[in-house]
């Protein structure tokens, strides 16, 4: 699994800032509480961009692998429900979802299976 967030130049490092006192702290959170979260963030890479796009994005790259179905997940929305898994109020997590969306021009997600050329 891939996930891409297409951040700004000028949000970039509000960006980081976020997902780094944010994002990254529930995360581990939730892995201490759930064996599949854990596996899950185990089989992480962040990938930080190097230059802009064309259009001054900065695209930042998240790769699983392998992708851990994760029955214990919530179905109820990214990223809200993962910051209340991990300790937030619901209201705090809506706040803090509001500001992903705000440093975020586009969020994508896609599926590969691995195959022998």
């Amino acid at each position: 699994m891939v996930f891409l967030h297409h951040v700004k130049a000028s949000k970039r490092a509000e960006y980081e800032r976020w997902f780094a006192e944010v994002w990254a702290p529930a995360l581990r959170a939730v892995a201490e509480k759930r064996p599949s979260a854990r596996r899950q963030l185990m089989a992480e890479r962040d990938l930080r961009p190097m230059q802009a796009t064309e259009s001054g994005d900065h695209i930042y790259a998240y790769l699983y692998d392998p992708w851990v179905t994760d029955p214990g997940a919530s179905k109820r929305g990214f990223p809200d429900a993962l910051l209340i898994e991990a300790g937030r109020s619901a209201e705090d997590a809506k706040m803090q979802a509001d500001v992903y969306r705000s440093l975020v021009v586009r969020d994508e997600g896609y599926m590969f299976v691995q195959k022998q050329f």
